[in-house]
């Protein structure tokens, strides 16, 4: 059964999309498992490869530990959030009646946290790649599409 979604959900949704694609293109994803004692975090083993200065190192741990910092303030807030879209959606799945333009809405809601998220991620990635030099930015860039690579054969079971 197809509906026309109002125009704000379509609008939520194509920018769902472009934010998806955006972090696709440089989100950290693993190149490789690390090896022995190696860090799990992907963004750390592209940033090991880039030759970085002693100025870019600092700065880099400035906006990574600024993120972690927001992400621990409002780690209670996104759980409750969590627990209370999970209890909305069990409320649409056991009602007696189908509400289409309640679970619309909650969709909605639920993209655009995501898109937030997203978007907190790919700025991230921007801030860094422009503190890198353009020899820098160059490696940077083919790490990030070798990662993508890598994870879309993983995903496929290749």
């Amino acid at each position: 059964m197809k509906t026309d979604l109002p125009e704000e959900i379509t609008m939520l949704k194509k920018n769902l999309v472009a934010l998806t694609i955006a972090a696709i293109l440089v989100s950290p994803l693993a190149i490789a498992k690390p090896g022995k004692g190696g860090d799990n975090n992907p963004m750390k083993q592209v940033l090991s490869q880039l030759d970085l200065s002693d100025d870019q190192k600092s700065e880099i741990r400035e906006l990574m530990k600024s993120a972690k910092a927001e992400k621990k303030a409002n780690r209670e807030t996104n759980k409750a959030e969590r627990e209370d879209h999970k209890e909305q959606m069990r409320a649409l799945i056991t009602a007696d009646s189908f509400d289409e333009n309640a679970a619309k809405v909650l969709i909605a809601e639920r993209q655009e946290k995501m898109a937030e998220h997203m978007l907190k991620r790919v700025e991230m990635h921007y801030k860094i790649y422009h503190l890198l030099e353009p020899a820098q930015q160059e490696k940077f860039l083919e790490l990030m599409e070798a990662q993508m690579k890598s994870r879309g054969e993983k995903m496929r079971g290749k």
